[in-house]
């Protein structure tokens, strides 16, 4: 069976045409059993694995989890269609210009994301921390709920909280962006349009931009930390990036994992502690070396 796809990627998500398995359709597939088509957008591509065979079992509902005595809040950030966008924002115990910012996975801006807000603004004093909302206020718990509300998602819109974003935190911010399965992805095209500005760049197993015209505007380092048993995020589609970003020499690490996608997520049943930990400590470092400036 053939499974050779043509990934077009234009400006916003554009570029050279390419052959290689479908980021959408998991190994051992065919192309008549998934639903998925070929796109140019990397955030409607992600969203596709959404209907291929295997994606939501990979995803059963999380364990409940509560955030008690937190210390972040929730703001409203003004985007420029004068529309708003939701945001779980930690501010530094001291002033600071530099930002984290955390990309949700498919279940929305939950208690298991705020919480990371929480961790990493305890690890870094100096660091302010926020997790944008891409659902608009949803969030779930239900696989079913959790892949409509990702095949929602517009691009547009994702955009211009990207771009909201970066007005709300001003041209002297130095941010980090990090991001887990759909956020993933987004943390990454949020480091592109960040641009200078963006000083680390972190995705857990998300998809990756291939187009090297985009590409020449990521200037921050970037850790991918990915896994092995992905049916979706392989190394083939990890590859289309490599191949892309290694000619400009810019830095950046693929670290892959003997693990399943979600293995981070502790409300998964793929959690891989080990790797988690592993994993963890690499960001952590990573952050604190690249955005946070300590050696």
């Amino acid at each position: 069976m053939k499974k050779l796809f043509f990934v077009i990627s234009l400006l916003l998500f554009s570029g050279g045409v390419y052959a290689q398995e479908s980021c959408c359709t998991p190994e051992g597939n065919s192309d008549k059993t998934s639903t998925s088509t070929t796109t140019n957008d990397p955030i409607a591509k992600f969203a596709s694995n959404v209907d291929s065979p295997g994606f939501a079992d990979k995803h059963p509902s999380p364990a409940p989890f509560k955030l008690t005595n937190g210390r972040g809040e929730m703001i409203k950030i003004t985007l420029s269609d004068r529309s708003t966008a939701n945001a779980y924002q930690i501010k530094a115990a001291h002033k600071s210009n530099k930002w984290l910012i955390l990309f949700h996975e498919w279940w929305g801006l939950n208690d298991y994301i705020k919480n990371e807000a929480e961790k990493y603004a305890n690890a870094f004093s100096s660091l302010n921390v926020i997790a944008l909302d891409f659902y608009d206020g949803q969030s779930t718990a239900n696989p079913d709920t959790a892949g409509m509300l990702l095949k929602g998602v517009k691009t547009e819109r994702s955009m211009k909280i990207i771009e909201g974003t970066k007005k709300y935190l001003g041209a002297n911010a130095q941010v980090g962006t990090l991001g887990w399965c759909f956020g993933g992805g987004l943390s990454m095209q949020a480091a592109i349009i960040f641009g200078k500005q963006a000083k680390a760049c972190v995705l857990y197993y998300g998809m990756p931009e291939t187009d090297a015209k985009k590409l020449k505007n990521l200037y921050a380092p970037v850790l991918g930390i990915f896994a092995e048993k992905d049916a979706w995020i392989t190394r083939d589609v990890v590859s289309g990036f490599d191949k892309s970003f290694r000619p400009l020499k810019r830095k950046y690490e693929l670290k892959w994992f003997d693990a399943d996608h979600a293995f981070a997520n502790p409300s998964s049943p793929n959690h891989n502690n080990a790797a988690a930990l592993e994993a963890e400590d690499m960001t952590k470092k990573f952050i604190q070396t690249r955005l946070m400036g300590i050696k």
